[in-house]
């Protein structure tokens, strides 16, 4: 029974971690990871399944995480833990397929679980994404925060606008939005915040969360602009270009108005110098407050 427990912690640890997957390229942990949902698959059925498909899409077999859910909506019924299951899957880059989820997901749900409809809000602004009914659902499920929408909702329309104005359509900016948080989960289990900011030059789309080192957002920003230009798509390439998607670690709003990440005057568009000195005294400022051993003996962690 205590290994038992041991293995639950342990499967419960790695499925809910914030950050970088940590056993991706670890065989010995995958496999105790492997015994402890086998373990739960005896024990309890759907918990089991939901613990299978968790699996599958940690190390990125969606499609076959993806199928088993069905599978199992099918045999089994829908209920609030396939349900969850499935929305972690399609949060990566599957925005048609998570928008026809939530729709199914409300029409089941008495009390819909807050944390996926709030997701599922952002998720609209971060894919500029309003259907004539997503005042209805914000005035039903978070009306207390309804004017904070309607805000968010006006400057996103800006966007929208620019983006007409310069010739690149919804679909083009929606699939190079996929494509990044498919690139992001991959290797990471995590809310990151997306902004769209407008500059004189381009769209920018800002990535960021502090759980990336430096070379970790730049890894990021090369891995997914590098799938955009693997698409196999002219049309989808000039339009694409007006939009510039990138990775930062830290908060988007201490970056200049005028800040351009990639600096077409430089060769293979390496970062601006700007960045770097955003970075550096960022990281000064870090270093003039770090913690010593005994500070952190202090902290409550």
């Amino acid at each position: 029974m205590a290994q038992a427990k041991l293995d639950m912690d342990f499967m419960n640890d790695i499925f809910s971690q914030q950050g970088k997957k940590t056993i991706l390229n670890d065989p010995f942990r995958k496999n105790r990871l492997d015994k402890a949902v086998k373990a739960l698959e005896q024990h309890d059925i759907v918990q089991g399944i939901c613990a299978r498909a968790d699996f599958l899409s940690y190390f990125n077999d969606d499609e076959n995480a993806q199928e088993l859910l069905v599978q199992s909506i099918e045999r089994y019924g829908y209920n609030e833990l396939f349900a969850s299951s499935l929305f972690n899957i399609l949060r990566k880059g599957r925005w048609d397929q998570n928008k026809n989820e939530i729709r199914k997901y409300l029409s089941f749900s008495t009390e819909p679980n807050k944390i996926i409809i709030h997701n599922y809000f952002h998720k609209c602004c971060s894919y500029l994404d309003f259907d004539n009914d997503f005042f209805d659902l914000v005035q039903k499920y978070d009306a207390k925060n309804f004017q904070q929408w309607k805000k968010e909702i006006s400057k996103q329309n800006e966007t929208i606008h620019y983006l007409n104005d310069r010739d690149c359509s919804l679909e083009t900016y929606r699939k190079v939005i996929s494509i990044a948080s498919y690139v992001i989960h991959q290797e990471y289990i995590l809310d990151w915040k997306n902004v769209i900011r407008i500059n004189d030059e381009e769209v920018q789309v800002i990535f960021s969360s502090e759980v990336w080192s430096d070379e970790d957002a730049r890894e990021l920003t090369e891995k997914i602009n590098q799938a955009i230009l693997a698409v196999d798509d002219v049309d989808f390439q000039v339009e694409a270009d007006e939009i510039s998607v990138f990775c930062i670690n830290f908060d988007p709003d201490k970056l200049p108005d005028d800040f351009v990440y990639f600096d077409d005057k430089v060769e293979d568009k390496k970062e601006s110098d700007e960045l770097f000195q955003v970075v550096q005294s960022r990281m000064a400022e870090a270093e003039e407050t770090k913690l010593t051993i005994e500070d952190c003996e202090l902290l409550d962690v």
